[in-house]
């Protein structure tokens, strides 16, 4: 068997480039089209490489999951990052898609720095890397139809699909990602690492780890 080939699907106003095998979500179909669209395109066009490894942060763990549950076989291992599998009860999902559709339209009829403030003061952030993506602000129609049609409030929950998975997986969290910790008691223990001085974007925060268990996982 050859080496592995990483597909790495990076966050909410991510790029490519912040993974070292780090794919555009973009590239493969537009917000517009779901998430069943879009994972159905993404595993359409990655078929040809036989040998590889799933990797999603945050909202690229939740592409993750429906790429997974839409060709199961077509992937070898994965790893989830800060990844929210999904809301339980009707009444969660339509609260938390009505606040993702208020931030579409405040991303795209605000300024961008105040939308960057208001996106980096929410709780889900404190404790964790700061980053500032200026640079995103030609993208900003793209990033309010992946906050209308990408919403955690459209997805469906993947808690059972995780627990049946076949091929080898993590679910990895910040400590200080409290919410995040909280979910991972629902997951199998062994499947689940809790990352030390590290908050949601844990690939950030402790990115040595990080390294550590991709190597975990391809050798497994």
């Amino acid at each position: 068997m050859g080496s592995i080939q990483k597909y790495a699907l990076h966050g909410f106003l991510g790029s490519a480039c912040d993974f070292a095998h780090g794919v555009d979500l973009f590239e493969y179909a537009g917000p517009s089209l779901g998430l069943d669209q879009w994972a159905k395109e993404f595993n359409r066009k990655t078929r040809d490489v036989e040998n590889k490894m799933l990797v999603g942060y945050s909202l690229g763990g939740r592409l993750a999951l429906h790429a997974l549950a839409e060709s199961p076989s077509a992937w070898k291992s994965a790893l989830f990052l800060s990844t929210h599998f999904g809301l339980e009860t009707e009444g969660e999902k339509c609260s938390r898609h009505s606040i993702d559709l208020l931030w579409s339209q405040l991303i795209e009829q605000a300024e961008w720095s105040h939308f960057l403030s208001a996106w980096n003061a929410q709780a889900v952030f404190k404790g964790t890397a700061a980053i500032c993506r200026m640079e995103q602000v030609s993208r900003r129609a793209l990033w309010a139809d992946a906050m209308r049609h990408w919403s955690l409030g459209v997805q469906r929950s993947f808690l059972k699909d995780l627990h049946s998975l076949k091929i080898p997986w993590f679910y990895v969290v910040g400590e200080r990602d409290y919410a995040a910790v909280n979910r991972a008691k629902k997951l199998p223990k062994s499947k689940v690492k809790i990352i030390p001085d590290a908050g949601h974007r844990v690939h950030l925060d402790q990115p040595e780890i990080i390294g550590e268990i991709y190597d975990e996982l391809e050798n497994s």
